[in-house]
């Protein structure tokens, strides 16, 4: 098993910081339609955050979760594609949305 500590490099470090001071609450509700290049996506059910993905095609991960998961709105946080996987982990990790099952997921929220 690697060691996660090789991985947090100050850039690395960095980033998640500025993740962790990030309120979803004032990223812009966006029409069901709109697209971008790579995204961390949140899906909320009234005002509850339900859901946090990543995706390089907005639409059709939303279409996808559209006919799985009971959702009204999103919001979508722009992001490089070499930063795509950290920014989902550590915004899943700081939140814990309740449609967020993967093992590591589950053993956060279960202590």
């Amino acid at each position: 098993m690697k060691n996660v500590a090789n991985y947090l490099t100050p850039d690395v470090l960095n980033k998640i910081n500025r993740l962790n001071d990030l309120d979803i609450t004032e990223l812009p509700r966006i029409p069901y339609r709109k697209s971008l290049k790579f995204h961390i996506y949140f899906l909320f059910y009234n005002e509850e955050l339900v859901y946090i993905g990543k995706t390089t095609n907005i639409q059709k991960r939303l279409s996808f979760h559209f006919k799985n998961k009971t959702f009204n709105s999103y919001s979508v946080l722009e992001v490089k594609e070499c930063d795509l996987d950290l920014s989902e982990r550590v915004l899943i990790n700081k939140y814990l949305p309740k449609l967020n099952n993967d093992m590591v997921t589950k053993k956060i929220k279960n202590g």
